[in-house]
């Protein structure tokens, strides 16, 4: 009855509002009974602005960069809206042009100097409660209005503008703010990215690097590179960064310096090569192709292996010398030693691979000796290709037994670059034959065409530019170099260190090597005081050394000290590893904690099988990865064997990856792991500084101080986590 009541009352104060107007000398009396006041229906909701499409085309010559971005943008309201594109500048280049179409229309942009563009990103910050875009406070900013955008309708916007790249110890960079492509300023996703750099230098363009996304390289010239990348249904969640080197010098070599307060530095050093296209001008070298025709090679593996034997001899230069081992039971050297790679030689080499047929055991020792044995006097490069599918099974069997014979013969330490064929392999045998003999190891599963796989090498070791290498700086001292040998320079390649320095100042960084039988030493100045922009090397240096140090642990078994210095690093730099309990806590579920262990057990401790090929080869992939760690989740890494080998380890193992995804958070340079009180700590934080903790409010006016006094600290505010973070000796707790 009290429902009929209040609805007849608001009846009658509508009727009063609508008639009042028309009749106003007519007298209503209202109901006796109180009556609420007439509901105004709420405004529609606006939805937020989706990003469909997002292009850039980056062309650069000599020190000019022109920039080409195409948006395409969508309204999902039954409304017309309006909007604002804001497109940040950095903070130090020289923009000569840029405009702005839309819909076929030239639209006014304005340029904004950094203190007015800081005003307009605290704005929007502060009136969006959305923390996304402090990352580029401090930087300028192209900003238009799009106008009108109709309801259920797309809209394209074409950006254009130009800037001056600088160079610095013989390296250019040019960042691209791929973040700011993000819809509605801090969230949502882009139906399709794509990003195209293309490089034309006025000297040969040596190196061409991407530390933040993982791009397809094309060379056309000797004076250009170009390469790029392609996501669809993605949220960028980093800008896009490029370094290149362009030198008139045989070998390129470029340095990259970041150093963190109080901190050693740590350092890319850049080694590139120019494009020898001339065979004349490649030292010649030796090489032994040693082929597993075992009766588990039978079929397509066989077909395949003949094959990329085949492309290989085809492609050996005219100095080179060679040698072809195919080995079942026995060794059957097809060349009668090493030969001249000369028309008829090779010519009779593919013939008798052509004639191979699959049968017998697997006679690894007696080959890898042999391989050795061929080249031990050898004065050239020397290198052996050596291809399995299986455990040895004739001869001794015994790894040491083998690794120790191979050292013995080896005088001419000739490298041995091993492919694993299958998952009926001892990985330890394989990588251990690689990595004691100057070579790396590759894996090729099932399902993969080794004439592809073994072919591409091929071609990436072809032509030697320098051999045996050694990097040093004058003035600075450099540790913890990873790869920890460093390998040798082919054409068409090229070389990244990964380090840590001691030292500051300007100093020069040499690198030596042999060319054939000639020594040759290149150098350039670095500036080992650091450059800003370049903390992805922090994170890039420590994925290395973790892999290295995990590689160690599964070749020559575990130990306190690798552990212990697996587990810092991990912490430190947010790489999830079967050694770092980043999630342990009282409450920890006993299913949790036993299957972690059991994963740790099968890293160990599996060497056969799908789990142990999968282990190995991921780390040997995480040695030379030539992209950085993604942000946003920790890089998982060691629990290959795991899942290969299934089970409780198998379960175990995807917990805890799945809960640390959640709980663990690497921004830029730093790491944040969430504890039970749902906070978000700064690996750097010691507990016992509780007491220092400065408390600030997010939006605060004190938030926004914050960024004054600390520009860098944006980049992690703009996470929006309620954070625990360490900033210029100080430690700040920010949350709402």
């Amino acid at each position: 009855m009290t429902a009929l009541l209040r609805k007849a009352g608001l009846g009658a104060a509508v009727l009063f509002a609508l008639a009042g107007p028309a009749h106003a000398c007519r007298i209503i009396i209202p109901p006796p009974w109180p009556h609420p006041p007439p509901e105004v229906p709420p405004p529609p909701r606006v939805e937020p602005m989706q990003t469909r499409v997002h292009k850039a085309d980056i062309r650069i010559e000599g020190r000019l960069a022109r920039v080409e971005v195409s948006a395409t943008f969508y309204n999902p309201n039954n409304q017309r809206i309006e909007g604002v594109y804001f497109f940040p500048i950095e903070p130090d280049a020289v923009v000569r042009s840029f405009s702005m179409v839309v819909n076929g229309k030239e639209q006014e942009a304005e340029l904004l100097d950094a203190d007015k563009a800081r005003k307009t990103y605290e704005d929007i910050v502060r009136q969006m409660r959305d923390p996304a875009l402090l990352e580029y406070v401090g930087t300028r900013m192209l900003k238009a209005r799009i106008f009108p955008i109709e309801p259920k309708a797309e809209v394209q916007v074409r950006l254009s503008y130009a800037q001056v790249v600088q160079a610095d110890a013989g390296l250019f960079r040019l960042r691209y703010p791929l973040r700011s492509a993000r819809p509605d300023t801090g969230g949502g996703r882009v139906g399709q990215v794509a990003i195209k750099a293309t490089v034309r230098g006025d000297a040969p363009v040596k190196l061409f690097y991407s530390p933040s996304h993982k791009i397809d390289t094309v060379r056309p010239g000797e004076k250009e590179a170009s390469g790029g990348f392609e996501q669809s249904d993605v949220l960028p969640d980093r800008d896009f960064d490029l370094y290149w080197s362009e030198d008139r010098a045989a070998v390129g070599l470029s340095v990259a310096t970041w150093k963190p307060a109080g901190e050693d530095g740590y350092c890319l050093i850049a080694i590139a090569p120019p494009d020898r296209r001339e065979e004349d001008r490649s030292p010649p070298k030796d090489l032994v192709f040693a082929f597993d025709k075992s009766g588990s090679m039978a079929g397509d593996k066989i077909r395949q292996a003949q094959s990329a034997l085949k492309y290989c001899l085809a492609q050996l230069d005219r100095g080179d010398r060679f040698a072809v081992l195919a080995f079942g039971t026995d060794v059957d050297d097809l060349t009668g030693g090493l030969v001249d790679a000369g028309r008829d030689a090779v010519s009779k080499a593919q013939e008798r691979v052509a004639a191979l047929e699959a049968r017998g055991g697997t006679a690894i020792h007696e080959a890898a000796t042999r391989a050795a044995a061929l080249v031990g006097d050898s004065k050239r490069l020397a290198m052996v290709v050596f291809l399995t599918d299986g455990n040895p099974t004739v001869g001794p069997t015994d790894v040491g037994e083998i690794l120790g014979a191979v050292k013995k013969t080896n005088a001419a330490k000739a490298r041995f670059f091993v492919f694993g064929v299958g998952h009926d392999l001892n990985t330890d045998l394989v990588d251990r034959l690689a990595v004691e003999n100057g070579g790396t190891q590759q894996y090729v599963g099932e399902q993969e065409d080794i004439e592809e796989k073994v072919s591409a090498f091929y071609d990436k070791i072809a032509r030697p530019v320098m051999s045996d290498l050694a990097v040093e700086a004058r003035g600075a001292e450099l540790y913890d170099l990873y790869p920890r040998r460093i390998p040798d320079l082919f054409a068409g390649g090229q070389i990244l260190l990964f380090g840590r320095y001691r030292g500051g100042g300007r100093h020069a960084v040499v690198v030596r090597g042999r060319r054939g039988e000639r020594a040759e030493t290149c150098e350039t100045e670095a500036d080992f005081d650091g450059r800003p922009g370049h903390d992805f090397l922090p994170p890039a240096w420590a994925h290395r050394k973790v892999a290295f140090l995990l590689e160690e642990i599964r070749l020559h078994g575990h130990s306190k000290e690798l552990e212990e210095e697996v587990v810092a690093l991990g912490k430190r730099h947010g790489i999830l590893t079967p050694y770092t309990s980043f999630l342990v806590a009282e409450d920890e579920p006993a299913p949790l904690r036993e299957g972690r262990e059991a994963a740790r057990r099968s890293f160990e401790q599996t060497s056969n099988g799908r789990g142990g090929v999968a282990a190995s080869r991921a780390l040997a992939e995480a040695k030379v990865a030539a992209e950085t760690l993604s942000p946003g989740a920790p890089a998982a890494m060691g629990f290959d064997a795991a899942w290969g080998a299934g089970g409780a380890a198998a379960e175990g193992a995807a917990a805890y990856v799945e809960r640390a995804s959640r709980q663990v958070r690497r921004v830029a340079d730093k790491v944040f792991v969430q504890a039970d009180d749902g906070w978000f700590y700064d690996t750097e934080f010691d507990g016992s500084r509780r007491p220092e903790i400065v408390e600030v409010a997010r939006w605060s006016d004190a938030y926004f101080e914050l960024l004054d006094r600390h520009p860098g600290i944006g980049r992690y505010l703009a996470e929006g986590l309620k954070m625990v973070v360490c900033a210029g000796g100080k430690v700040y707790r920010i949350g709402d």
